[in-house]
């Protein structure tokens, strides 16, 4: 997987312009502002059956939060940062829309 993989899984999402209610100020007109140049990311996925693992960050989001490609699971994640600087997937889904509704 590269960065580019992970833009164009990005790119495919943001395409489907599905709708989403989020309450961190995230709306369908400006989710885009929060895109970053997907980068790998150490994260506790926090299931009980896997080990610390790298994931593709592809936003970053309001309140310590990332949005995140986990490629173990072909799903997206939101990502969050504890106080130590570690991270922590919170919300999976397979769509974009859906974690951002589950955040």
């Amino acid at each position: 997987m590269t960065p580019s993989t992970v833009m164009k899984l990005l790119d495919e999402e943001l395409a489907k312009s599905e709708p989403f209610e989020n309450f961190h100020g995230i709306t369908t007109e400006n989710v885009r502002s929060f895109v970053v140049t997907p980068r790998q990311q150490l994260v506790d996925p926090d299931d009980g059956d896997r080990s610390p693992c790298q994931i593709w960050v592809a936003m970053e989001l309001p309140g310590n939060a990332l949005l995140a490609w986990d490629p173990f699971d072909e799903s997206w994640a939101i990502v969050e940062t504890l106080p130590d600087a570690s991270c922590i997937i919170t919300v999976g889904g397979d769509s974009l829309a859906e974690v951002l509704d589950g955040m």
